[in-house]
């Protein structure tokens, strides 16, 4: 092979003066754009992206012989797209998944449920809408007599007042 003169020969021109191969470190590369957007997703997706980003941070130019830890800007690069990718693919995952449920719950009214599921829901949602009255009897003895008298708000009407006025005078000093 011959070269211009001033011009620096590659990494690869030089391999190939010396009769050797030249191949790729990773096979995955950023050479034309449906790869490369190939390359950002699995990279999203977790998928081997730290090979990618060695290699990235380990690259000098196109056809020149890779050079350990030459850019290291590049680990900046693929660990902030990692996590801004894997956070929009688990956002977008969620979403639809959501938005799956909620037109079915539009359609059927719960959901994914069955008939007798949807009669036992309902007989439930019946029955915690169900609250019991306590009924609260007058004690026999006198001293406890005396006391719920006074206490009990259809008794004596003057103890709820009481207890708010003594709330706002501890609020007030």
């Amino acid at each position: 092979n011959t070269w211009e003169i001033g011009k620096i020969p590659t990494s690869r021109e030089l391999c190939a003066c010396m009769n050797s191969n030249w191949i790729e470190t990773v096979p995955q590369n950023f050479n034309n754009v449906l790869r490369g957007f190939a390359l950002l997703f699995e990279i999203s997706t977790t998928e081997s992206w730290v090979d990618v980003m060695y290699a990235a941070i380990d690259q000098r130019g196109i056809d020149m012989q890779p050079v350990r830890d030459n850019n290291r800007l590049w680990a900046l690069f693929f660990v902030t797209f990692l996590v801004v990718g894997a956070f929009f693919i688990l956002e977008l995952f969620v979403g639809v998944i959501i938005e799956n449920f909620s037109r079915l719950r539009e359609i059927k009214g719960r959901g994914l449920m069955t008939e007798a599921q949807r009669q036992w829901a309902s007989t439930q949602q019946f029955i915690m809408g169900i609250r019991p009255e306590v009924l609260l009897r007058r004690p026999d003895n006198k001293i406890r007599a005396l006391c719920y008298d006074f206490i009990m708000p259809g008794s004596n009407p003057w103890f709820d007042r009481f207890i708010v006025a003594i709330i706002i005078a501890n609020c007030i000093s």
